[in-house]
């Protein structure tokens, strides 16, 4: 398959770090991802507000992986598009 057509699928798991104890048959497992301003709801899968006075939330651990694009149908409004960031440590 050409790289052109291959979409990233993302799928954020009910596992946490601890839980997960060996990699998936294809793709990433990708965990340390924090919420800003809401959280990861394990039981409906989606997210909701923050809880009072908490800034940052714990996003579970995420399955990366890709697959051709023809294969996946998107559907707009169930994919939600937001920027990631990566701060340097504090020293």
């Amino acid at each position: 398959w050409a790289l052109d057509d291959v979409i990233s699928t993302y799928e954020v798991q009910k596992a946490e770090k601890d839980e997960v104890k060996r990699g998936p048959e294809e793709g990433i497992y990708v965990y340390g991802l924090f919420l800003d301003g809401c959280k990861w709801d394990k039981e409906r899968g989606r997210l909701v507000d923050s809880d009072p006075k908490v800034l940052y939330a714990l996003l579970p651990v995420i399955h990366v992986s890709a697959c051709l694009q023809s294969a996946k149908k998107v559907d707009p409004n169930h994919n939600y598009i937001c920027p990631l960031y990566k701060n340097p440590s504090r020293t």
